[in-house]
Protein backbone atom coordinates (compact mmCIF):
# COMPACT_ATOMS: atom_id res chain seq x y z
CA UNK A 1 0.00 0.00 0.00
CA UNK A 2 1.65 3.25 -1.03
CA UNK A 3 1.58 6.47 1.62
CA UNK A 4 1.67 9.95 1.41
CA UNK A 5 3.64 11.81 4.24
CA UNK A 6 3.67 15.75 5.41
CA UNK A 7 6.62 16.66 7.64
CA UNK A 8 7.10 20.02 9.80
CA UNK A 9 3.72 19.08 12.04
CA UNK A 10 3.53 18.42 15.55
CA UNK A 11 4.24 15.09 15.28
CA UNK A 12 6.82 15.36 13.19
CA UNK A 13 5.05 13.46 10.28
CA UNK A 14 1.46 12.34 9.47
CA UNK A 15 1.41 9.24 6.92
CA UNK A 16 -1.77 8.93 5.20
CA UNK A 17 -2.53 5.36 3.56
CA UNK A 18 -3.65 5.17 0.02
CA UNK A 19 -4.41 1.76 -2.20
CA UNK A 20 -3.89 3.01 -6.06
CA UNK A 21 -1.29 5.18 -7.63
CA UNK A 22 -3.85 7.82 -8.75
CA UNK A 23 -4.80 8.50 -5.01
CA UNK A 24 -1.62 8.58 -4.28
CA UNK A 25 -0.56 11.18 -6.79
CA UNK A 26 -3.63 13.65 -5.65
CA UNK A 27 -2.63 12.54 -1.95
CA UNK A 28 0.65 14.26 -2.85
CA UNK A 29 -0.34 17.12 -4.96
CA UNK A 30 -2.35 18.04 -1.85
CA UNK A 31 0.57 17.55 0.66
CA UNK A 32 2.71 19.34 -1.73
CA UNK A 33 1.29 22.28 -1.64
CA UNK A 34 0.61 22.35 2.45
CA UNK A 35 4.45 21.25 3.54
CA UNK A 36 5.33 24.34 1.59
CA UNK A 37 2.77 26.43 3.89
CA UNK A 38 3.96 24.82 6.95
CA UNK A 39 7.31 25.74 6.01
CA UNK A 40 6.85 28.95 5.46
CA UNK A 41 5.29 29.38 9.28
CA UNK A 42 1.92 30.38 7.21
CA UNK A 43 -0.42 27.94 9.20
CA UNK A 44 -0.23 26.16 13.05
CA UNK A 45 -0.68 22.62 12.88
CA UNK A 46 -3.38 21.19 15.10
CA UNK A 47 -3.84 17.51 16.17
CA UNK A 48 -7.30 16.86 16.85
CA UNK A 49 -10.31 13.97 17.85
CA UNK A 50 -12.84 16.18 18.24
CA UNK A 51 -14.42 19.57 16.52
CA UNK A 52 -12.16 22.77 16.58
CA UNK A 53 -12.66 26.48 15.72
CA UNK A 54 -9.19 28.01 14.73
CA UNK A 55 -9.00 31.72 14.39
CA UNK A 56 -5.60 31.68 12.15
CA UNK A 57 -4.64 29.46 9.13
CA UNK A 58 -4.86 26.13 10.61
CA UNK A 59 -3.97 22.53 9.22
CA UNK A 60 -5.74 19.50 10.95
CA UNK A 61 -4.38 16.59 11.18
CA UNK A 62 -5.74 13.45 12.43
CA UNK A 63 -3.61 10.85 14.01
CA UNK A 64 0.51 11.01 13.02
CA UNK A 65 3.55 8.58 11.49
CA UNK A 66 1.33 5.79 12.78
CA UNK A 67 -3.10 5.50 12.53
CA UNK A 68 -4.56 6.19 15.31
CA UNK A 69 -7.33 3.96 16.71
CA UNK A 70 -9.49 6.88 18.73
CA UNK A 71 -12.84 5.35 17.35
CA UNK A 72 -14.82 7.60 15.02
CA UNK A 73 -13.42 11.48 15.03
CA UNK A 74 -16.04 14.07 14.04
CA UNK A 75 -14.74 17.19 13.80
CA UNK A 76 -17.81 18.79 12.97
CA UNK A 77 -18.26 22.34 10.68
CA UNK A 78 -14.48 23.14 9.22
CA UNK A 79 -14.55 27.33 9.35
CA UNK A 80 -13.03 28.92 6.07
CA UNK A 81 -9.15 29.63 8.65
CA UNK A 82 -9.02 25.26 8.22
CA UNK A 83 -6.47 25.24 5.15
CA UNK A 84 -6.29 21.47 5.08
CA UNK A 85 -7.24 18.30 7.30
CA UNK A 86 -5.54 15.33 7.09
CA UNK A 87 -6.34 11.65 8.08
CA UNK A 88 -4.70 8.75 9.20
CA UNK A 89 -7.43 6.79 11.39
CA UNK A 90 -8.31 3.59 11.10
CA UNK A 91 -11.98 4.32 12.23
CA UNK A 92 -14.12 6.10 10.47
CA UNK A 93 -14.01 10.57 10.08
CA UNK A 94 -16.94 12.80 9.77
CA UNK A 95 -16.29 16.77 8.63
CA UNK A 96 -18.28 19.28 7.00
CA UNK A 97 -17.14 22.88 6.02
CA UNK A 98 -19.09 26.16 5.09
CA UNK A 99 -19.91 27.82 2.20
CA UNK A 100 -17.14 30.50 3.02
CA UNK A 101 -14.57 27.74 2.79
CA UNK A 102 -12.15 28.33 -0.40
CA UNK A 103 -9.78 26.06 -1.52
CA UNK A 104 -9.89 23.45 0.93
CA UNK A 105 -8.29 20.24 1.17
CA UNK A 106 -9.27 16.89 3.25
CA UNK A 107 -7.34 13.94 2.42
CA UNK A 108 -8.29 10.54 4.11
CA UNK A 109 -6.67 7.15 4.64
CA UNK A 110 -8.22 4.10 4.35
CA UNK A 111 -10.20 4.52 7.54
CA UNK A 112 -13.52 6.00 5.77
CA UNK A 113 -14.70 9.86 5.15
CA UNK A 114 -18.28 11.24 6.09
CA UNK A 115 -17.93 14.85 4.31
CA UNK A 116 -20.03 17.17 3.48
CA UNK A 117 -18.93 20.37 1.15
CA UNK A 118 -21.01 23.39 0.99
CA UNK A 119 -17.03 25.27 0.14
CA UNK A 120 -15.99 26.60 -3.44
CA UNK A 121 -13.24 24.35 -5.02
CA UNK A 122 -12.77 21.89 -2.28
CA UNK A 123 -10.28 18.99 -3.09
CA UNK A 124 -11.05 15.66 -1.26
CA UNK A 125 -8.81 12.50 -1.74
CA UNK A 126 -9.51 9.18 0.20
CA UNK A 127 -7.09 6.28 -0.22
CA UNK A 128 -10.02 3.74 0.39
CA UNK A 129 -12.20 2.51 3.21
CA UNK A 130 -15.78 3.38 3.01
CA UNK A 131 -16.51 6.96 1.96
CA UNK A 132 -19.60 8.95 1.86
CA UNK A 133 -19.53 12.52 0.25
CA UNK A 134 -22.34 15.00 0.09
CA UNK A 135 -21.97 17.77 -2.14
CA UNK A 136 -24.25 20.85 -1.06
CA UNK A 137 -25.82 23.16 -3.06
CA UNK A 138 -23.17 25.46 -1.86
CA UNK A 139 -20.62 23.45 -3.12
CA UNK A 140 -19.03 24.63 -6.33
CA UNK A 141 -15.84 23.22 -8.18
CA UNK A 142 -15.26 20.31 -6.24
CA UNK A 143 -12.73 17.34 -7.06
CA UNK A 144 -12.81 14.04 -5.44
CA UNK A 145 -10.50 11.32 -5.85
CA UNK A 146 -10.95 8.11 -4.05
CA UNK A 147 -10.03 4.85 -3.57
CA UNK A 148 -12.55 2.48 -2.03
CA UNK A 149 -16.45 1.82 -2.21
CA UNK A 150 -17.61 5.68 -2.47
CA UNK A 151 -20.92 6.66 -2.53
CA UNK A 152 -21.21 10.36 -3.68
CA UNK A 153 -24.34 12.76 -3.66
CA UNK A 154 -24.67 15.85 -6.06
CA UNK A 155 -26.89 18.48 -5.05
CA UNK A 156 -28.05 21.27 -7.10
CA UNK A 157 -23.87 22.55 -7.27
CA UNK A 158 -22.45 25.50 -9.29
CA UNK A 159 -19.69 24.88 -11.59
CA UNK A 160 -18.37 21.40 -12.32
CA UNK A 161 -17.36 18.31 -9.95
CA UNK A 162 -15.08 16.66 -11.19
CA UNK A 163 -14.74 13.16 -9.64
CA UNK A 164 -11.90 10.69 -10.51
CA UNK A 165 -12.19 6.71 -10.29
CA UNK A 166 -8.69 4.90 -9.71
CA UNK A 167 -7.99 1.32 -10.17
CA UNK A 168 -9.14 1.01 -6.88
CA UNK A 169 -12.69 2.14 -6.29
CA UNK A 170 -16.30 1.71 -6.94
CA UNK A 171 -18.05 4.76 -7.47
CA UNK A 172 -21.84 5.44 -6.88
CA UNK A 173 -23.03 8.62 -7.76
CA UNK A 174 -26.16 10.50 -7.69
CA UNK A 175 -26.32 13.70 -9.28
CA UNK A 176 -29.81 14.83 -8.26
CA UNK A 177 -30.16 18.56 -9.81
CA UNK A 178 -28.11 21.53 -11.32
CA UNK A 179 -24.37 21.69 -11.76
CA UNK A 180 -22.38 19.59 -14.42
CA UNK A 181 -20.77 16.23 -14.04
CA UNK A 182 -17.69 15.07 -15.02
CA UNK A 183 -16.47 11.71 -14.19
CA UNK A 184 -13.25 10.53 -15.34
CA UNK A 185 -12.47 6.40 -15.02
CA UNK A 186 -9.12 4.84 -14.38
CA UNK A 187 -8.78 1.41 -15.37
CA UNK A 188 -10.03 -1.24 -13.10
CA UNK A 189 -12.94 1.78 -11.94
CA UNK A 190 -16.43 0.60 -11.12
CA UNK A 191 -18.73 3.19 -11.31
CA UNK A 192 -22.66 3.94 -11.07
CA UNK A 193 -23.80 7.13 -12.23
CA UNK A 194 -27.45 8.41 -12.17
CA UNK A 195 -27.98 12.11 -13.20
CA UNK A 196 -31.44 13.97 -13.52
CA UNK A 197 -30.70 17.36 -14.82
CA UNK A 198 -27.23 19.12 -15.61
CA UNK A 199 -24.81 18.29 -17.83
CA UNK A 200 -22.63 14.69 -17.00
CA UNK A 201 -19.33 14.18 -18.66
CA UNK A 202 -18.30 10.37 -18.81
CA UNK A 203 -14.38 9.59 -19.66
CA UNK A 204 -13.00 5.78 -19.41
CA UNK A 205 -11.10 3.82 -20.28
CA UNK A 206 -9.99 0.00 -21.23
CA UNK A 207 -10.83 -2.01 -17.80
CA UNK A 208 -12.69 0.25 -16.25
CA UNK A 209 -16.56 -0.06 -15.97
CA UNK A 210 -19.06 2.46 -15.85
CA UNK A 211 -23.41 2.43 -15.69
CA UNK A 212 -25.05 5.79 -16.62
CA UNK A 213 -28.72 5.90 -15.71
CA UNK A 214 -30.50 8.65 -17.45
CA UNK A 215 -33.64 8.69 -20.01
CA UNK A 216 -37.10 9.67 -19.01
CA UNK A 217 -38.47 7.13 -16.43
CA UNK A 218 -37.02 3.95 -16.91
CA UNK A 219 -33.62 2.26 -17.97
CA UNK A 220 -33.62 0.14 -20.78
CA UNK A 221 -31.14 -2.75 -20.68
CA UNK A 222 -30.46 -5.96 -22.62
CA UNK A 223 -32.22 -9.09 -21.69
CA UNK A 224 -29.28 -10.65 -22.86
CA UNK A 225 -31.34 -12.67 -25.79
CA UNK A 226 -31.79 -10.20 -28.43
CA UNK A 227 -34.25 -8.12 -27.03
CA UNK A 228 -34.78 -5.70 -24.02
CA UNK A 229 -36.81 -5.18 -20.77
CA UNK A 230 -37.65 -2.14 -18.57
CA UNK A 231 -35.99 -1.15 -14.88
CA UNK A 232 -37.86 1.06 -12.83
CA UNK A 233 -36.18 4.01 -12.93
CA UNK A 234 -37.64 6.88 -11.15
CA UNK A 235 -35.72 10.07 -11.98
CA UNK A 236 -35.45 11.51 -15.13
CA UNK A 237 -32.16 13.27 -16.28
CA UNK A 238 -33.61 16.28 -18.95
CA UNK A 239 -29.16 17.13 -19.14
CA UNK A 240 -26.68 16.13 -21.79
CA UNK A 241 -24.44 13.36 -21.83
CA UNK A 242 -20.93 13.35 -23.25
CA UNK A 243 -19.04 9.56 -22.75
CA UNK A 244 -16.26 8.48 -24.77
CA UNK A 245 -14.58 5.34 -23.99
CA UNK A 246 -17.56 3.96 -22.11
CA UNK A 247 -17.15 0.09 -20.64
CA UNK A 248 -20.65 -1.40 -19.69
CA UNK A 249 -24.41 1.06 -19.84
CA UNK A 250 -24.95 4.55 -20.49
CA UNK A 251 -27.50 6.49 -20.95
CA UNK A 252 -28.50 9.82 -22.65
CA UNK A 253 -30.63 12.86 -21.43
CA UNK A 254 -34.07 13.88 -22.83
CA UNK A 255 -32.81 17.26 -23.56
CA UNK A 256 -30.83 15.10 -26.74
CA UNK A 257 -27.23 16.38 -28.18
CA UNK A 258 -25.46 13.45 -26.15
CA UNK A 259 -22.79 12.17 -27.89
CA UNK A 260 -21.50 8.98 -26.44
CA UNK A 261 -19.19 6.29 -27.07
CA UNK A 262 -17.75 2.68 -26.35
CA UNK A 263 -14.31 1.32 -26.03
CA UNK A 264 -13.02 -1.38 -27.82
CA UNK A 265 -13.58 -3.92 -25.40
CA UNK A 266 -17.59 -5.06 -26.99
CA UNK A 267 -20.67 -5.83 -25.10
CA UNK A 268 -21.31 -2.43 -23.99
CA UNK A 269 -24.83 -0.72 -24.32
CA UNK A 270 -25.48 2.98 -25.19
CA UNK A 271 -29.03 4.33 -25.11
CA UNK A 272 -29.81 7.88 -26.82
CA UNK A 273 -32.02 10.76 -24.67
CA UNK A 274 -33.36 12.85 -27.48
CA UNK A 275 -32.69 14.51 -30.70
CA UNK A 276 -29.49 15.03 -31.94
CA UNK A 277 -27.59 12.17 -30.34
CA UNK A 278 -24.62 10.77 -32.01
CA UNK A 279 -23.99 6.62 -30.29
CA UNK A 280 -20.72 4.90 -31.73
CA UNK A 281 -19.67 1.44 -31.22
CA UNK A 282 -16.15 0.16 -30.13
CA UNK A 283 -16.45 -3.19 -30.64
CA UNK A 284 -18.13 -6.54 -31.25
CA UNK A 285 -21.67 -7.15 -28.94
CA UNK A 286 -22.56 -3.48 -29.09
CA UNK A 287 -25.58 -2.39 -28.61
CA UNK A 288 -26.82 1.11 -29.90
CA UNK A 289 -30.08 2.27 -29.09
CA UNK A 290 -31.50 5.52 -30.74
CA UNK A 291 -34.34 7.53 -29.45
CA UNK A 292 -34.92 10.19 -31.86
CA UNK A 293 -37.76 11.92 -30.10
CA UNK A 294 -38.78 13.98 -33.08
CA UNK A 295 -35.40 15.11 -34.46
CA UNK A 296 -32.44 12.91 -35.79
CA UNK A 297 -30.30 10.69 -34.20
CA UNK A 298 -26.91 8.54 -35.71
CA UNK A 299 -25.92 5.05 -34.36
CA UNK A 300 -22.65 4.51 -35.83
CA UNK A 301 -20.59 1.09 -36.43
CA UNK A 302 -18.38 1.72 -38.51
CA UNK A 303 -15.54 2.02 -36.46
CA UNK A 304 -15.49 -0.93 -35.42
CA UNK A 305 -14.68 -4.71 -36.82
CA UNK A 306 -18.63 -5.75 -36.72
CA UNK A 307 -21.13 -7.99 -34.56
CA UNK A 308 -22.79 -4.35 -33.70
CA UNK A 309 -26.45 -4.28 -33.07
CA UNK A 310 -28.52 -1.03 -33.70
CA UNK A 311 -31.82 -0.16 -32.71
CA UNK A 312 -34.02 2.73 -34.03
CA UNK A 313 -36.74 2.29 -31.48
CA UNK A 314 -37.21 0.30 -28.19
CA UNK A 315 -40.89 0.23 -26.71
CA UNK A 316 -42.09 2.53 -28.90
CA UNK A 317 -43.74 5.01 -26.61
CA UNK A 318 -43.32 8.67 -26.92
CA UNK A 319 -40.19 7.36 -29.07
CA UNK A 320 -41.45 6.67 -32.70
CA UNK A 321 -40.97 9.91 -33.92
CA UNK A 322 -38.15 11.04 -35.74
CA UNK A 323 -35.07 10.01 -37.87
CA UNK A 324 -32.47 7.57 -37.28
CA UNK A 325 -29.50 7.29 -39.84
CA UNK A 326 -27.75 3.76 -38.85
CA UNK A 327 -23.98 3.14 -40.33
CA UNK A 328 -22.45 -0.67 -40.62
CA UNK A 329 -19.21 -1.73 -39.35
CA UNK A 330 -16.38 -2.88 -41.25
CA UNK A 331 -15.92 -6.64 -41.27
CA UNK A 332 -18.45 -8.57 -39.53
CA UNK A 333 -22.30 -8.87 -39.91
CA UNK A 334 -24.58 -6.48 -38.16
CA UNK A 335 -28.13 -6.03 -36.92
CA UNK A 336 -30.53 -3.44 -37.67
CA UNK A 337 -33.58 -3.69 -35.56
CA UNK A 338 -36.32 -0.47 -36.67
CA UNK A 339 -38.85 -1.49 -33.87
CA UNK A 340 -38.62 -3.65 -30.83
CA UNK A 341 -42.59 -3.49 -30.30
CA UNK A 342 -45.69 -2.62 -32.14
CA UNK A 343 -45.74 1.09 -33.79
CA UNK A 344 -48.61 2.36 -34.71
CA UNK A 345 -48.83 5.89 -36.70
CA UNK A 346 -51.88 7.62 -37.80
CA UNK A 347 -53.63 6.66 -40.87
CA UNK A 348 -50.97 7.71 -43.73
CA UNK A 349 -48.35 7.15 -41.50
CA UNK A 350 -47.26 9.81 -40.12
CA UNK A 351 -45.63 9.30 -36.80
CA UNK A 352 -42.30 7.93 -37.31
CA UNK A 353 -40.37 9.21 -40.04
CA UNK A 354 -38.04 6.53 -40.58
CA UNK A 355 -34.75 5.20 -40.68
CA UNK A 356 -31.81 5.73 -43.30
CA UNK A 357 -29.77 2.86 -42.90
CA UNK A 358 -26.04 2.78 -44.78
CA UNK A 359 -25.04 -1.22 -44.56
CA UNK A 360 -21.84 -0.85 -46.38
CA UNK A 361 -20.68 2.45 -46.15
CA UNK A 362 -19.00 5.37 -43.35
CA UNK A 363 -20.79 8.67 -43.13
CA UNK A 364 -18.10 9.90 -45.50
CA UNK A 365 -19.38 7.54 -48.21
CA UNK A 366 -16.34 5.25 -48.09
CA UNK A 367 -17.46 1.24 -48.72
CA UNK A 368 -16.21 -0.91 -45.82
CA UNK A 369 -17.38 -3.89 -46.97
CA UNK A 370 -19.79 -5.49 -49.65
CA UNK A 371 -20.08 -8.83 -49.09
CA UNK A 372 -21.23 -8.81 -45.19
CA UNK A 373 -24.49 -10.32 -44.42
CA UNK A 374 -26.34 -7.59 -42.59
CA UNK A 375 -29.86 -8.20 -41.26
CA UNK A 376 -32.55 -5.84 -40.88
CA UNK A 377 -35.34 -7.02 -38.52
CA UNK A 378 -38.67 -4.81 -39.60
CA UNK A 379 -40.65 -6.21 -35.97
CA UNK A 380 -44.11 -4.84 -35.73
CA UNK A 381 -45.53 -1.87 -37.32
CA UNK A 382 -49.00 -0.64 -38.47
CA UNK A 383 -49.69 2.57 -40.77
CA UNK A 384 -46.16 4.00 -40.63
CA UNK A 385 -44.89 5.29 -43.96
CA UNK A 386 -41.92 6.11 -44.65
CA UNK A 387 -40.75 3.76 -42.45
CA UNK A 388 -37.06 3.03 -44.03
CA UNK A 389 -34.67 3.54 -46.42
CA UNK A 390 -31.60 1.41 -47.29
CA UNK A 391 -28.78 2.56 -49.22
CA UNK A 392 -27.25 0.08 -50.33
CA UNK A 393 -28.82 -3.27 -49.81
CA UNK A 394 -27.26 -6.18 -51.89
CA UNK A 395 -28.92 -8.81 -53.24
CA UNK A 396 -28.07 -12.13 -52.18
CA UNK A 397 -25.78 -10.85 -49.27
CA UNK A 398 -28.04 -8.84 -46.92
CA UNK A 399 -31.49 -10.03 -45.74
CA UNK A 400 -34.60 -7.97 -44.50
CA UNK A 401 -37.02 -10.28 -41.72
CA UNK A 402 -40.22 -8.84 -41.58
CA UNK A 403 -41.74 -9.25 -38.09
CA UNK A 404 -44.31 -11.06 -36.92
CA UNK A 405 -48.43 -9.92 -37.07
CA UNK A 406 -47.68 -8.50 -40.21
CA UNK A 407 -48.69 -11.22 -42.77
CA UNK A 408 -46.79 -11.98 -46.02
CA UNK A 409 -44.45 -9.79 -47.69
CA UNK A 410 -47.46 -8.26 -50.76
CA UNK A 411 -44.93 -6.38 -53.12
CA UNK A 412 -41.26 -6.62 -53.89
CA UNK A 413 -40.57 -4.83 -56.85
CA UNK A 414 -37.32 -4.34 -58.29
CA UNK A 415 -38.08 -1.44 -60.50
CA UNK A 416 -38.86 0.98 -57.31
CA UNK A 417 -37.60 -1.05 -54.42
CA UNK A 418 -40.69 -0.60 -52.29
CA UNK A 419 -41.30 -3.29 -49.85
CA UNK A 420 -45.54 -3.27 -48.77
CA UNK A 421 -46.61 -5.11 -45.95
CA UNK A 422 -50.36 -6.34 -45.88
CA UNK A 423 -52.46 -3.38 -45.78
CA UNK A 424 -50.76 -1.04 -43.25
CA UNK A 425 -49.47 1.18 -45.77
CA UNK A 426 -45.61 0.75 -44.13
CA UNK A 427 -42.77 0.42 -46.78
CA UNK A 428 -39.25 -0.19 -47.26
CA UNK A 429 -37.16 1.23 -50.14
CA UNK A 430 -34.46 -0.71 -50.38
CA UNK A 431 -31.68 1.09 -52.91
CA UNK A 432 -30.42 -2.19 -54.77
CA UNK A 433 -31.72 -5.03 -56.65
CA UNK A 434 -33.76 -7.56 -54.28
CA UNK A 435 -35.58 -10.16 -55.24
CA UNK A 436 -37.92 -12.41 -52.81
CA UNK A 437 -35.18 -14.77 -51.66
CA UNK A 438 -33.67 -11.54 -50.00
CA UNK A 439 -36.73 -11.27 -47.47
CA UNK A 440 -37.58 -13.76 -44.71
CA UNK A 441 -40.75 -13.45 -42.46
CA UNK A 442 -40.76 -14.61 -39.33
Amino acid sequence: MASSSIVGTTTGSVSIPTTSSQSLAAAQSVVSGISAVIASNSATVVTATAAVSPTTPTVIQVGGASATAAGVVNLGTLNSNVLAVLINNTNATTAQNTSASTNQSVVGGTGGLTFTDAGSSTNVVVGGGTNTIVLSASSSNAVFTGDGTNTLTIGATTGTTTIKGTAASVDSISATSGGAVSYTASSGATAVVQATTGNVTIVGTVGATQTVFGGSGATIVSDGAGGFKTLNVTTTFTGSLTASNIQGYAEGGSGGSNTISANTSGSSTLVGGGSGDTLVAGGAGDQLVARARGGQATLDGSQTAGGVNMWADVNGTNRTSGTVVMFGSQSQADNFYLSTSTLTGTSGGTSFTGSLIKLHHNAAGTLLNSNVKNNIDVGVFNNLSQFATVTDFISGVDKLIVGQGQGAVTTAVSGSNTIVTTAQGSTITLAGTISLTDITRI
